[in-house]
């Protein structure tokens, strides 16, 4: 999860993030099958209960998590920051939501932000049952849903070789499964189709 921390001013209004994470967000995500079998795990930073520094590990949940959902209603840079480093890292399973009257800057306009609402309950029920089948929908899909994934695959696209990103993406696919010797195999293969393959 990537989204503000507490309760913070947003056009004049006090929003409590954490009461949006406890009760739209992680209801939401925890709702949400698994091809595999099981469900996803939300996380979040300051929620986690074990020894660390938080910054290193916020970084690795960027880089290594399946799923990022990031909350951009506050424009909030830290938000930003986050989400344009999980843009750089995976090419898909980004998902930005924002609160409904949010108007986003220019600049960011053209992102699909999916609209939510934290207030009444009727409408939190709508929220998370739309959060759940986006999140769902994006582990079935595995579309690009980033720019900058587009951008250095159309720079790069002759360097682009669909049947080993393949394989690399089913070797991912064994080691959530803990599958290891078959993640093995597939890497291997990888590796054989092109050695010079610095992924």
């Amino acid at each position: 999860m990537v989204m503000p921390f507490g309760k913070r001013q947003v056009e004049g209004l006090e929003i409590d993030f954490d009461q949006i994470y406890e009760f739209v967000f992680l209801p939401a995500v925890a709702e949400v099958e698994l091809p595999e079998g099981g469900t996803l795990e939300p996380r979040r930073t300051d929620r986690d209960f074990f020894a660390g520094d938080i910054t290193l590990e916020m970084f690795r949940y960027l880089e290594y998590s399946r799923l990022v959902l990031a909350d951009i209603t506050s424009l909030n840079p830290n938000v930003f920051y986050e989400l344009g480093v999980r843009h750089r890292a995976r090419k898909s399973g980004t998902a930005i939501f924002r609160q409904v009257d949010v108007k986003l800057p220019f600049d960011i306009a053209h992102i699909k932000a999916f609209p939510y609402e934290y207030q009444p309950e009727e409408k939190v029920k709508a929220s998370r049952t739309l959060i759940t089948r986006v999140l769902r929908e994006s582990l079935i899909k595995e579309r690009t849903d980033n720019l900058i994934a587009l951008a250095i695959a159309a720079k790069e696209e002759k360097l682009q070789r669909p049947e080993i990103d393949h394989l690399r993406q089913k070797a991912e696919n064994a080691v959530r499964r803990s599958d290891f010797a078959e993640a093995i195999e597939l890497l291997r293969g990888a590796v054989k189709a092109d050695q010079d393959d610095v992924i």
